[in-house]
């Protein structure tokens, strides 16, 4: 195993001190603000997860005792086949851990030039992922291509949505949470720095440091009163989509200041792809009350004219689909998607279009 600094405060091996579950530590993945992650391996099964660590000591120093069990109690209220799955939760003397699916193509970050369809078929994912959110009344609020993980067991490519860390339940009005300015700057809403700002100056609490006086008066110029909700996912599903098309998200600058004033105005150079620009557009409106939502998306022209190249989309082989078999592609989507989607997984509907267009194929000849 590769040396690194992190792994100071880990053994080689964790164990749960209450199950006496036991891991075997096998390298370093990666980092966010308050923890590290670890690809582990169960000792007893042989199966692999990732290992999720916060140091008790920094979340003592931070005060971070609430937000951890509000991730514990998210975590373990979710289940569905496009998030995450929380194995187990447990807390020694140094650390608090989270046994999590190991997804095996790591995150959307690392996916290189993606093709068009690909991107759809992601895009599919995130949004039934976003609609089981919203059926159980939560935000992720921090939704982006590194919180974003790929799993490919079969020739099927998975999303899995994950750090669950600032996620909140959007049926409590919570203005100390809101308060405080959280997410990533180019993946935030406008309505998640304005509510930031206001609720400041309502409580007298400090005001991020990114935020100059031009900022403040856009601001209180602008006529919206924004609360933090669904529709703060939705934006962040425009600026994952316009990343995964041109490598770079829509309102990216300079310093992190001239972003929020980018976001605020909701000014991008448009896509090529004219379905998908208009998608994006409809994602990234700087009112949530006049932004598309996820039951919208779910029949946008973008997201179900899901062009099949083949059978699997991911692999090597592919196949002509003719204009009269494109069209049936997008009848079985529409359907699939209308009717049977609260039925059947993402990977049944793969299966049952590849069949179908099987058949299709068959009678066409």
């Amino acid at each position: 195993m590769k040396k690194n600094r992190s792994y100071a405060l880990l053994n080689s091996i964790i164990i749960n001190p209450v199950n006496n579950n036991q891991y075997t530590l096998l390298k370093y993945l990666g980092k966010g603000s308050f923890a590290q992650v670890y690809q582990i391996q169960e000792i007893q099964s042989k199966k692999i997860f990732a290992c999720k660590v916060m140091q008790l000591s920094m979340i003592k120093q931070l005060n971070r005792y609430e937000q951890l069990e509000n991730e514990i109690q998210l975590y373990n209220h979710l289940k569905h086949e496009n998030i995450c799955e929380l194995i187990e939760n447990f807390t020694d003397q140094d650390n608090h851990y989270f046994i999590l699916e190991f997804c095996n193509y790591q995150s959307m970050q690392e996916l290189k030039y993606p093709k068009q369809s690909q991107i759809q078929q992601l895009t599919q994912q995130i949004i039934q992922a976003l609609t089981y959110l919203k059926q159980n009344q939560i935000v992720h609020r921090d939704l982006k291509p590194h919180n974003i993980f790929l799993d490919k067991q079969t020739i099927f490519m998975n999303v899995k949505l994950g750090d669950f860390s600032i996620a909140m339940y959007c049926n409590e009005s919570n203005d100390k949470v809101c308060c405080k300015l959280c997410g990533t700057p180019n993946f935030m809403s406008p309505e998640q720095i304005i509510t930031h700002i206001k609720l400041s100056q309502q409580y007298n609490s400090k005001i991020d440091q990114n935020i100059d006086k031009e900022l403040l008066t856009m601001v209180n110029k602008m006529q919206i009163n924004p609360q933090i909700s669904y529709q703060s996912d939705m934006w962040a599903l425009g600026c994952i989509i316009y990343q995964l098309f041109t490598g770079i998200p829509p309102f990216q600058a300079d310093n992190i200041t001239s972003t929020f004033k980018r976001i605020l105005l909701g000014q991008f150079p448009a896509l090529e792809n004219q379905h998908a620009n208009d998608f994006v557009s409809k994602c990234l409106v700087v009112d949530p009350n006049q932004r598309q939502t996820v039951e919208e998306a779910q029949t946008h022209a973008y997201v179900l004219d899901n062009i099949l190249s083949g059978v699997n989309d991911w692999g090597e082989t592919h196949q002509t689909i003719s204009h009269s078999q494109d069209n049936a592609n997008t009848v079985f989507q529409y359907i699939y998607f209308t009717f049977c989607r609260s039925v059947f997984p993402y990977s049944v509907y793969c299966l049952l279009q590849s069949y179908f267009l099987f058949i299709y194929f068959q009678s066409e000849k």
